[in-house]
């Protein structure tokens, strides 16, 4: 199934709550016994990890439901204000991995 990219905005240096919803098309994929992870890169299409400049783990709020949150803190996001690409990985088993939802993620400074 495709994913369609999802645009976020965050200002820097601000702590942010993001609630993903993860459906695999037919209805909310079944998170139990995963571990779920939201990945910052400056590239869209990565080569290797090189470029990755934030990995945080995120915590199952509803398995059958589908539905993680990710904590993003004042330190995550005081990252350079530009652009960046997202995704979210599901991991079964510990290495069984897929790819769930993608988007670019815009750091803005705080006006004022």
């Amino acid at each position: 199934m495709p994913l369609t990219p999802q645009s976020l905005e965050v200002i820097r240096g601000d702590a942010v709550q993001i609630d993903i919803d993860i459906d695999d098309g037919a209805g909310a994929l079944d998170l139990t016994g995963a571990s779920v992870s939201f990945i910052v890169d400056m590239l869209e299409k990565p080569a290797d990890t090189s470029t990755q400049v934030l990995t945080v783990t995120g915590a199952i709020t509803n398995a059958v439901g589908g539905l993680a949150s990710f904590t993003l803190t004042s330190g995550n996001t005081s990252l350079a204000s530009r652009v960046y690409y997202w995704a979210v990985r599901v991991t079964y088993n510990g290495d069984t991995s897929y790819t769930v939802a993608v988007g670019t993620l815009g750091v803005v400074e705080e006006v004022g």
